[in-house]
């Protein structure tokens, strides 16, 4: 008999929608809490690019400047070292000298070959260790873009 009471029908109408309603402004909510937040995250990883973007451009920029200062520099190094291969003994050494600094002109004159043979050692082993050096680094460079 109490099923047939208008007011139980009345509050289970009411209980009814009202359940609809919070469960639909709950998802309504939800959405867009959702989406709010959704839109945050893209907005901060779109400025994450665009800052990473940036700093590999300077970075580039940067290496390619570097790049060509040493490539500068190297270049100016092997000229540099090329003049000094292309002197021999004979354009060091001073012309005929008077007769009276004969003896004085041969001691000098071995003085000077022997400074020049030793410099040009040191020419022939800074150029074997600067080899070295070139292939090492391009092992490494290797190694290190293999690397992971």
């Amino acid at each position: 008999m109490g099923l047939l009471n208008w007011r139980v029908w009345a509050a289970g109408a009411v209980l009814a929608l009202l359940a609809w309603s919070h469960w639909t402004v709950y998802h309504l909510g939800r959405d867009r809490v959702q989406a709010a937040w959704d839109r945050d995250r893209a907005e901060t990883a779109m400025q994450s690019i665009i800052a990473t973007e940036r700093v590999l451009t300077d970075h580039d920029a940067i290496t390619k400047r570097l790049r060509a200062q040493n490539a500068a520099a190297a270049a100016g190094r092997d000229a540099a070292l090329q003049r000094l291969r292309d002197i021999s003994a004979a354009d060091i050494l001073p012309g005929d000298p008077a007769p009276q600094c004969a003896d004085q002109h041969q001691r000098d004159t071995e003085l000077y070959r022997a400074a020049v043979a030793r410099a040009l050692t040191i020419g022939a082993d800074a150029d074997i260790d600067r080899r070295a050096l070139i292939a090492c680094r391009a092992e490494y460079d290797a190694l290190r873009k293999a690397t992971p």
